[in-house]
C-alpha cells in the first residue's frame, strides 16, 4: 500500500519535466574510474544538466544522447586543489592589521587569470583558494571551478588563521607566537553568538590553521581543543618532521603541501606515514609558489614511497572534498556528483600519463588536441 508521501512523491514527479536526451552526454571510456578503488573496465558514464546520472558497464544510451567515444582512454574525477592563492596574490594582505576574519579571498578574485586554465590543462577542476598566510585572522576561503575562466561556486568554504612566521610582524602586533595565539583566543572570546568565528565554534565553518613548524601546529591544536572547535585542519609542509605524531588522535585533518627542492628524504615517506598512524590528509599544490602541475605528481611521488596507490589518488580527489565537506559535489564520478572529470591516455597515477582534455560539469573546460576524442550522436 502506498504511504501518502509516496503518492505525493510520484503526482510531483509527474509534474515536472523529464530531462531530455540532447541534454544527455554519453561518455564511453576504455576504463572508467568512478573514485579510488572503483574502477570499470569499459564503463559509461552518463551525464545530465552537469551531474553524474548513471555509471556502469552496460548502460544504455538514451536515444538522442550525445556520445563521448574513447576506446582505450582513462576516464578519472577531476583534481581538487585544497589551499592556493590563484589569482588573488597580493590582493588578500592587510599590513595595517594581522585581524581580518571577515575578509573573503572571493572578494579579490580575477576570474580571468590565465591561472584557471593552467588548472584545467593538469586535470584540476576545483581549486580552493585562500586569503593569505600572512594575516592571523586571515579570513574565508573560496571554491572556484577551472577552465578557460574561473567560476565563484563557494565563497565561504573556511575560515583561515595563520601561525607562520610569515605572518609576524615587527611594525605591527603579533611578532612572536604567543601573540598570535593569544591574538586568535582573544578574538574567540569576544566572538558572541553572531558572525565567522561564532559560526566555526558551532561546527558550521570548518577552521583551517597554517602552520610550518611542529610549535605552530601544537599551538592551533591546543587553542582548537580549548574553544572546543568541531571542525579543525592545517596546512603544513612535509618538512615538519613530527607531524604525523603530533596529529595522530588529534582528530585534526592535514593539508600537505609539496616536498621543496631542499626537502630531506624523509619527508618524502610522511604521506605513507600519516596513512599508517590515521591521520585524514589531502595534498594542494602550494600555487603560485609551485606550479599545478606539481599536484599531479604528487600522488605518484608518494606512492613509491610507501603509500597504497589507492589513497594516493583519494589525496587528490575524495580526500579533499571529505575534509572540506564537499564529497556531495567533487572527488568522485558517483551518483549526483558533479560530473567533473579528466580523460588520459594512462592510469591516473601514472606521471607519464597525459591529459587529454578535461569537462567540468559535463562542458569542455580545456580544448583538447584534434584527433584524440571523437563525439557524435547515437
Amino acid at each position: 500500500m502506498k504511504t501518502p508521501v509516496f503518492s505525493l512523491f510520484l503526482f510531483i514527479s509527474a509534474l515536472l519535466p523529464a530531462p531530455s536526451a540532447q541534454e544527455a552526454l554519453a561518455v564511453k571510456a576504455g576504463t572508467l574510474v568512478l573514485a579510488p578503488g572503483k574502477v570499470i573496465p569499459g564503463g559509461t558514464l552518463l551525464v545530465r544538466e552537469g551531474k553524474v546520472f548513471a555509471a556502469r558497464r552496460d548502460l544504455t544510451v538514451p536515444a538522442g544522447a550525445r556520445e563521448l567515444n574513447l576506446p582505450g582512454r582513462f576516464v578519472a574525477p577531476g583534481l581538487v586543489d585544497c589551499w592556493s592563492r590563484a589569482s588573488v596574490a597580493g590582493e588578500v594582505r592587510e599590513d595595517s592589521s594581522a585581524w581580518t576574519p571577515g575578509l573573503k579571498a572571493a572578494d579579490a578574485l580575477d576570474l580571468e587569470d590565465p591561472a584557471w586554465e593552467a588548472f584545467a590543462r593538469e586535470g584540476i577542476t576545483s581549486v580552493v583558494v585562500t586569503p593569505d598566510p600572512a594575516q592571523v585572522g586571515g579570513g574565508l576561503a573560496c571554491l572556484v571551478k577551472t577552465g578557460s575562466k574561473g567560476r565563484l561556486v563557494e565563497d565561504s568554504l573556511f575560515l583561515q588563521f595563520s601561525f607562520t612566521a610569515n605572518a609576524r610582524n615587527r611594525e605591527r602586533p603579533p611578532t612572536s607566537l604567543a601573540g598570535q595565539v593569544a591574538l586568535v583566543r582573544d578574538g574567540f572570546r569576544k566572538a558572541g553568538n553572531k558572525g565567522v568565528l561564532a559560526r566555526a565554534m558551532a561546527g558550521k565553518l570548518p577552521v583551517v590553521f597554517a602552520c610550518g613548524t611542529p610549535a605552530e601546529v601544537q599551538a592551533a591544536l591546543r587553542l582548537a581543543a580549548e574553544f572546543r572547535l568541531p571542525k579543525v585542519l592545517l596546512a603544513a609542509p612535509p618538512s615538519c618532521r613530527p607531524l604525523a605524531s603530533i596529529l595522530e588522535g588529534a582528530g585534526a585533518g592535514l593539508f600537505l603541501g609539496p616536498p621543496s627542492m631542499e626537502a630531506p628524504a624523509w619527508s618524502l615517506a610522511l604521506p605513507a606515514e600519516l596513512f599508517r598512524r590515521n591521520v585524514s590528509f589531502a595534498f594542494y599544490s602550494g600555487y603560485p609558489s609551485r606550479p599545478p602541475a606539481d599536484l599531479r605528481l604528487l600522488p605518484a611521488l608518494a606512492a613509491r614511497h610507501g603509500l597504497p596507490p589507492r589513497k594516493a589518488l583519494e589525496a587528490v580527489t575524495e580526500a579533499p572534498a571529505r575534509l572540506l565537506d564537499l564529497s556531495w559535489r567533487v572527488g568522485s564520478l558517483r551518483l549526483g556528483r558533479d560530473a567533473d572529470f579528466i580523460v588520459l591516455d594512462g592510469p591516473p597515477l601514472d606521471p607519464g600519463s597525459r591529459v587529454l582534455s578535461v569537462y567540468v560539469e559535463g562542458k569542455p573546460a580545456w580544448t583538447p588536441r584534434p584527433g584524440l576524442e571523437k563525439e557524435n550522436r547515437k
